[in-house]
């Protein structure tokens, strides 16, 4: 198992996050066109190193309950 790893993550890639909304409401000659674009496209990379020992022990932790339940039983 390696040191480090790459990552790299495109988020909105196909520019989906624009609304558009058209209204039209010919009783008050009222016409309307709004479109929202919400910039989310998003290019990251990222780079991950794991240094010092890798090789940790496993450290036992207990609750005072469970040392409770031992003393009583």
């Amino acid at each position: 198992m390696g040191k480090s790893t790459l990552a790299m993550t495109y988020s909105d890639m196909f520019n989906g996050m624009i609304w558009r909304f058209i209204t039209d409401v010919p009783e008050i000659n009222f016409d309307s066109y709004t479109q929202y674009d919400w910039g989310t496209r998003l290019f990251k990379i990222t780079y991950s190193y794991t240094f010092g020992n890798r090789k940790l022990k496993e450290v036992d932790v207990r609750s005072g309950s469970e040392d409770e339940r031992k003393r009583v039983q």
